[in-house]
């Protein structure tokens, strides 16, 4: 997720934005919305508690609270932002 942030917002090229400036300029709730997406997703996997494979056991609600939000991110991805993307 953190790498999505990354290519999203432009954290790791040299000299050039992120996809979240070309959206930012046309529509800035879509890029908002994956912003809070982003932050919640990577929150959520950083308050599992312990490791993965532990968690998968003895902390299912953590465990599935990340896998929501993570497909939550996705779907604004792959509809959304895909969207916008086909339009320009």
């Amino acid at each position: 997720i953190r790498s999505i942030s990354n290519v999203y917002n432009g954290s790791y090229v040299i000299g050039s934005g992120g996809l979240a400036d070309i959206i930012n300029a046309k529509d800035s709730g879509l890029n908002q919305r994956v912003q809070d997406a982003i932050v919640a997703a990577i929150n959520a996997i950083q308050n599992i508690p312990g490791n993965f494979t532990d968690a998968i056991s003895n902390n299912r609600p953590a465990v599935e609270n990340a896998k929501n939000k993570v497909l939550e991110l996705k779907q604004i991805l792959d509809g959304e932002v895909a969207t916008f993307i086909s339009g320009l």
